[in-house]
């Protein structure tokens, strides 16, 4: 972001941004998921966009999700599954 739009950015055209950007993330690595299904790249798929979830509490079942990679975790952390992006869209379009 260039000094001046960052001088002329206030909280709700940064929350509008915020939530143009993540939801283009997502997008991206939907359309990115669709070839690698279309594809039959199951492998880069995997490795790629998908996380391992332990189901932690011995209760439920260990599964893999989607992972959207949008917040700072580093890599041992749970991910950023839709549950977490739909939160954040909601979040972001209320605010603004």
């Amino acid at each position: 972001m260039k000094i001046q739009e960052l001088l002329q950015t206030n909280a709700n055209t940064l929350q509008r941004k915020q939530f143009k950007a993540l939801k283009k993330h997502v997008l991206t690595i939907l359309k990115s998921i669709s070839i690698s299904i279309e594809m039959e790249n199951f492998n880069k798929l995997m490795k790629e966009h998908t996380k391992f979830s332990l189901a932690g509490d011995g209760m439920g079942a260990d599964h893999y999700f989607i992972n959207f990679r949008f917040t700072n975790k580093n890599k041992e952390d749970e991910g950023d599954d839709i549950g977490d992006v739909i939160r954040k869209l909601i979040e972001l379009r209320q605010g603004s």
